[in-house]
């Protein structure tokens, strides 16, 4: 950012600046020169160290330039973008090298940080990535590193069930490329058209956003809920109305797993539909069975709950196969596959007065026996236990047909 004080500053002149979207006010005083004045923006901007994700320094020479690094290396900094503003007086220049950071080269390595992690259950887990690596379609990219891991760990002895969310800030191609790598239910990618806070500051009020409602209830509707804003102080484009997404972009991004972000008419910021990246099967069909993030936590927690549920309910049992004559009683602790199963089938009830799952398939299950608990084949101290569900699906489209009518209702 060069001071040009070739045309002397006779009139002060107002320079705001904004880097990653926060605002910086900066006079340029009358008869000061162009490194007097640099020098006293770096102060300012170390002054807000805590709030701004760069470091200023002061180049020095005939014409001051103002030096912005990235405090964090790699091309998480690409992403940081910069615009100003010089007003209201006379003399003096101030030109940027460009609208964002370059030069940011080579992700960080993650590996250490997710074997630290692994042993630990977390219901929502996000690095801080840059749009780059969100955007990359590769194994290797950071959002298909930590879904791996996830998968690895989604079943077994010691299964955690967790997901994963990103965000991203560029090109709607960028955005679907990355989505279209990933593809998986339990995966969350929001996206942002341009805005100037860091995709990383944009996935923590997500997860934030969803911890908070989804404690409440693991099936919300989140879709377009002005009522729901985020908490954390977000900068979005500065051309919010030139980058407002049109209803093809809109219906684009939804059919290819993005959940896409837009603003209300005060520029508050919104999850259109919070969705998975999930959208095609293996073989590239379209796919709907897991659109909604709410479906996957209400799967999870439903799990979570019956496996909580039964362990209290049959504390320290034995189990056995359901037995040819029922008339004989039991010995104390041990309990038949009917008796579990009609416990499951209690619970999954107490889940559907809660609104999280589907009555239907429910009875449906029960009544044709596709709800099973049966004591495994090869094991008989594991009970498999079979539970077909559906969550209640969120309310994000209406269709309403109006009909004119003529003459009177009776004739009609």
């Amino acid at each position: 950012m060069t001071f040009d004080d070739t045309t002397p500053v006779t009139v002060k002149q107002l320079l705001t600046l904004w880097i990653a979207g926060r605002e910086i006010r900066h006079e340029w005083l009358a008869g000061e020169t162009d490194t007097d004045s640099a020098t006293r923006l770096v102060t300012t901007i170390t002054a807000l160290g805590n709030e701004l994700p760069v470091t200023a320094a002061n180049g020095g020479g005939t014409l001051t330039a103002v030096t912005l690094t990235a405090k964090n290396k790699g091309p998480y900094g690409n992403d940081i973008k910069i615009r100003k503003d010089l007003s209201g007086g006379t003399g003096g220049a101030v030109t940027l090298s460009g609208a964002a950071l370059t030069s940011g080269a080579t992700e960080p390595t993650w590996t250490s940080a997710l074997a630290a992690i692994a042993g630990t259950r977390y219901k929502y887990v996000h690095f801080c990535t840059s749009n780059a690596d969100v955007a990359t379609a590769s194994s290797s990219s950071t959002p298909s590193l930590v879904n791996a891991q996830i998968a690895a760990n989604n079943s077994g002895f010691n299964a955690k069930l967790q997901q994963s969310i990103f965000s991203h800030t560029g090109a709607i191609s960028a955005v679907k490329a990355g989505v279209a790598q990933q593809n998986v239910g339990y995966c969350e990618i929001s996206y942002w058209r341009n805005a100037e806070s860091l995709p990383c500051e944009w996935a923590g009020a997500e997860m934030g956003a969803r911890m908070r409602e989804e404690a409440i209830d693991p099936d919300v509707n989140r879709t377009n809920r002005q009522d729901m804003p985020y908490r954390a102080t977000l900068f979005g484009s500065s051309a919010q109305t030139a980058d407002a997404f049109t209803a093809a972009e809109k219906e684009d991004l939804l059919q290819s797993g993005v959940a896409a972000g837009e603003y209300n008419s005060a520029g508050v910021p919104m999850i259109i539909i919070p969705r998975t990246t999930y959208f095609k099967d293996a073989f590239g069909n379209t796919d709907h069975r897991v659109v909604y993030v709410s479906q996957t936590t209400t799967y999870y927690d439903s799990t979570e709950d019956i496996v909580q549920f039964l362990l209290n309910r049959f504390p320290g049992a034995k189990v056995i196969p359901d037995r040819a004559n029922t008339q004989d009683e039991l010995p104390p602790k041990v309990v038949e596959e009917s008796t579990v199963r009609a416990a499951v089938i209690g619970r999954l009830a107490d889940q559907v007065a809660l609104g999280w799952l589907r009555e239907d398939w429910l009875i449906a299950a029960v009544a044709d026996g596709s709800l099973r608990v049966k004591v495994a084949s090869g094991n008989s101290s594991k009970l498999n236990i079979q539970i077909p569900e559906s969550a209640v699906p969120p309310l994000t489209i209406l269709d309403i047909n109006v009909i004119g009518m003529t003459g009177s209702p009776a004739a009609a």
